[in-house]
């Protein structure tokens, strides 16, 4: 009992982060894999978010979610790592990126969006502060229709059956929406330079 003690007491940072994040390596490879689509870059892109967890886990505030705050600092690296491809010639394609702008996941639900409608996701400050401004101008251009069902989606996780109840439309509906503004989304960013970084 006196050693379990003593060696809580001199727990070095690294082996904190170690013993919190290892179990995360999973879950963490799969949304590497999403964005990535590639095994080689999403074993890369796992060990540099692992790395710069260590580095920078000493910002983490304890009593948050350590899941989602390493998935932030991964997709902040995947995001960086494309700008960086995109001026070069041989960049990622675009589905990609197409990645980033639909993949629900990163929004976790710790955060409580999930109870949110469409306007209040929109103006949540979660939102607001974690997105780019080509991502918002992207947002604030698409139909009103349409922005609500991704919305809904990616940011409030909702069920295409649960959304569908929510602005009493069918599931059809749902899906088709989500298509085309997931698909508008994708065109304006490939459209929009300022992306490149």
């Amino acid at each position: 009992m006196i050693l379990e003690a003593h060696s809580n007491q001199t727990t070095s940072p690294r082996n904190a982060f170690e013993a919190r994040a290892l179990p995360l390596q999973g879950y963490l490879y799969s949304k590497a894999l999403q964005l990535t689509r590639n095994g080689a870059d999403a074993d890369d892109l796992l060990q540099d978010t692992l790395v710069l967890g260590l580095r920078k886990f000493h910002l983490f505030r304890e009593g948050t979610n350590l899941k989602a705050w390493l998935a932030r600092l991964l997709f902040n690296l995947f995001v960086s790592g494309y700008r960086r491809k995109r001026s070069r010639p041989d960049g990622v394609p675009l589905d990609s990126v197409a990645a980033v702008v639909t993949d629900e996941s990163f929004i976790d639900q710790s955060m409580g969006m999930e109870s949110l409608n469409s306007d209040q996701l929109e103006a949540h400050p979660e939102v607001l502060e974690n997105i780019s401004q080509e991502l918002k101008h992207g947002l604030q251009d698409l139909d009103p229709r349409y922005r609500s069902v991704l919305l809904l989606s990616t940011l409030g996780d909702r069920s295409y059956q649960d959304i569908a109840k929510e602005l009493s439309v069918p599931v059809g509906t749902v899906m088709s929406r989500l298509s085309r503004a997931k698909s508008h989304m994708r065109e304006y960013l490939a459209a929009n330079p300022a992306m490149a970084g």
